[in-house]
């Protein structure tokens, strides 16, 4: 009887550890190079505050002031953004409900040539769970382009700043960091002030970077 249970035991270990070598090897490589580019429109992760206004800026496509003006539609899709080898995945993304909203743009402070074209917001979750800012409540919008040039989305409720609120705060009332203790006034000038410095923001993943 000794020796079975250190036998079976022994062998646990042994599948135990292969499991977690392969893993080891397997995860990371999907999480880096797959899901955390693939759903880079803030559909289903949530990326860390910026720590700067500076930081913000540069991870924005746009930036506008404005409104949503109502719903526009909802689906069932799978993410934007995706890098070439997601289409040939082992690890395909699965589809998920999205909700769009349609904005209603005051003013533009950042411009893609396209916002006000195409001035749709995309939202993980059905109408009931997506959580935009209020209709028709005056917030400012830090939007990332979706790959299919229709819509916009954001990584994060720090991505939609309640235009209210003194000091900044996000639409929800959350606390920014980057804005700590600043007025809207104050807040949007410095805003404008880090666009002409605005640089390509390059995600390097690895594990330790994928957003919990």
């Amino acid at each position: 009887m000794q020796k079975f249970r250190v036998g079976w035991l022994s062998a646990a270990l042994i599948a135990g550890g292969t499991l977690g070598i392969l893993f080891g090897i397997l995860l990371p490589r999907f999480h880096a190079s797959d899901a955390s580019k693939a759903w880079d429109d803030g559909t289903a992760l949530r990326w860390p505050t910026p720590k700067t206004i500076q930081e913000l800026v540069d991870r924005s496509d746009v930036i506008v002031i404005g409104r949503v003006a109502g719903l526009a539609k909802t689906a069932d899709e799978g993410p934007y953004n995706e890098p070439a080898p997601m289409a040939k995945s082992e690890f395909p993304a699965p589809l998920l409900p999205v909700t769009y909203y349609d904005l209603q743009i005051e003013s533009v402070l950042l411009d893609d040539g396209n916002i006000l074209s195409a001035p749709s917001l995309r939202l993980a979750g059905t109408p009931e769970t997506a959580s935009p800012p209020g209709f028709g409540r005056k917030t400012i919008f830090f939007l990332r382009r979706n790959s299919d040039r229709l819509s916009y989305g954001v990584n994060g409720d720090w991505a939609m700043i309640d235009w209210g609120r003194q000091p900044v705060t996000e639409f929800d009332g959350g606390r920014v960091a980057f804005a700590s203790g600043l007025s809207t006034n104050v807040f949007v000038a410095e805003v404008r002030a880090s666009i002409p410095r605005k640089q390509p923001w390059e995600l390097r993943l690895n594990v330790t970077d994928v957003p919990k």
